[in-house]
């Protein structure tokens, strides 16, 4: 019996296990390379959802293979393989082997997938490789393996499919679809040459510290490795490329003087530059600043370049921290020590410039930011919001005003009122409750203070003053209308009815 009567009978044979299967077998070609199938699976029931929840059936594409039992080699054009390969859906090839009786004996199915999809991509990067694009004379051969091997008859062949899909048509393609784009690839796939001027070195090394630096160039070219087979992705002329910097890992910077011995930490980003150039540059990037060294066979260089800090948002524990470090580098006997790891690298600052602050000007900054966050502790504000620094000068006579009557022992509130009032006689030594709410560093603050009516129809300054003013509560309000229920609480909480709003 030759080939094609082998297949045929194959063909018959596979249209019946189908059928008993409860399979549609739908035919879609036939050559000297074998037969293709198109299985669909029936809509499975999935009671528990309603139909037009239920998931797709399952339709996958078979490649029949009958030979002989003594054979344990298949084998199919190079050009039917890719479209296999290629294909999202469930691809395979059932196998079946015929004794000398011309009797089925056993059945295997191959799965186009893992190292038989791996293998057909490998073996069409080398006829890459040698410049063939003509495949469809082509073969590529698969021994079987006894893994491979199913019982015979449709529900054998149906649950094998089924498993292989268990998870449903739609994820299943897109596994497949990703194991294809990324098998055969190493670490660093791609590898760029190009040329550059000696005059654009500076550039060059620039560009693995800083984004958006432009290296002119003479000549490119990138070369693919997949599979451990190299072949070239562009060659020619490019007027100039781009750098992405890697960083080389995080760090900590510590900051101190004599006047600060605890240190002040700071995360920091750390780029480095190729040790093959004759200038090696180290970069250390924060938030709100960065550390340049440059060092060559004759000297080394720091300096520090600040952010664009009119722009910049951070907490105000963040902007805290921001002032103390300013305040180290302003200072002639500030330090910082580098720490990656278990390495502690102590760096002296002796910057080429000068300080863009000074030191009177940091520490008025540090007195100012711990006040403020003294205040956001005691109104219980969990979550700090990020605001600028002009936001934070706006707030500096707030949060003056605040600290007082926080932290006072005789709070200085507005205390003298002039008002008509029927039966302002008749709240002469009754307490009462002064409330207001404010926007302080990004966050809502509702506080409350108690005090004693004071009633001088003779005062020309007034005719109410409140007295014995004294501090009760602040509180982090998440919307202004929640003010009301806030004071509402202060009268529960203090017994008291009469209510003086500052807002």
């Amino acid at each position: 019996m030759n080939s094609d009567q082998l297949g045929e009978k194959g063909e018959n044979r596979f249209g019946e296990i189908c059928a008993d299967a409860g399979l549609i077998c739908n035919k879609t070609t036939r050559d000297r390379a074998g037969w293709d199938f198109i299985v669909d699976f029936p809509i499975s029931e999935q009671e528990e959802l309603s139909m037009d929840h239920r998931a797709g059936p399952i339709s996958c594409t078979v490649q029949l293979k009958t030979i002989m039992e003594r054979n344990n080699t298949i084998s199919m054009r190079l050009s039917m393989a890719e479209r296999l390969a290629k294909d999202n859906k469930p691809c395979f090839v059932y196998v079946f082997k015929v004794n000398k009786e011309l009797n089925f004996s056993d059945s295997y199915l191959v799965h186009i997938h893992g190292a038989r999809l791996e293998a057909i991509l490998k073996r069409l990067r080398k006829e890459t490789q040698k410049n063939n694009r003509s495949i469809n004379h082509l073969k590529i051969s698969f021994t079987l393996d006894e893994s491979e091997k199913i019982e015979y008859g449709g529900n054998a062949f149906k649950n094998a499919i089924e498993k292989y899909c268990k998870n449903g048509m739609h994820k299943y393609q897109a596994e497949k679809n990703t194991y294809r784009n990324c098998v055969g690839f190493a670490s660093h796939p791609i590898e760029v040459k190009v040329t550059i001027e000696a005059e654009h070195e500076t550039k060059l090394i620039d560009s693995f510290l800083e984004e958006g630096i432009s290296i002119p160039v003479t000549e490119l070219k990138s070369y693919e490795t997949r599979f451990g087979i190299k072949l070239p992705l562009h060659e020619g002329i490019s007027e100039s490329i781009q750098i992405t910097p890697n960083p080389a890992g995080e760090c900590y910077l510590l900051f101190r003087n004599e006047d600060s011995p605890k240190p002040i930490k700071v995360k920091a980003v750390l780029y480095l530059t190729p040790t093959s150039f004759t200038i090696q540059k180290i970069v250390l990037k924060t938030k709100s600043f960065n550390i340049f060294i440059e060092k060559n066979d004759v000297s080394t260089r720091k300096y520090f370049q600040l952010n664009d800090i009119g722009n910049l948002r951070l907490t105000c524990s963040e902007w805290l921290q921001f002032w103390r470090v300013m305040q180290c580098i302003a200072d002639p006997t500030g330090i910082m020590e580098l720490i990656q790891e278990s390495n502690h690298i102590q760096i002296d600052f002796k910057f080429q410039q000068e300080s863009p602050y000074s030191l009177h000007e940091c520490k008025s900054w540090e007195r100012y930011l711990l006040n403020l966050i003294k205040i956001l502790e005691t109104a219980t504000v969990e979550n700090e919001e990020d605001v600028t620094m002009e936001e934070l000068a706006k707030n500096q006579d707030i949060c003056a005003r605040l600290c007082n009557i926080f932290f006072q022992e005789s709070p200085g509130i507005t205390d003298n009122f002039d008002f008509d009032y029927p039966e302002l006689p008749s709240l002469h030594e009754k307490p009462a409750i002064i409330a207001e709410s404010l926007h302080v560093a990004g966050a809502l603050i509702a506080y409350y203070a108690k005090a004693i009516i004071k009633i001088n129809n003779n005062n020309k300054n007034g005719r109410l003053r409140l007295e014995n003013v004294k501090f009760c509560k602040a509180n982090h309000l998440q919307k202004k209308e929640n003010f009301e229920k806030f004071i509402n609480h202060a009268k529960s909480r203090e017994g008291i009815d009469i209510v003086f709003s500052i807002n």
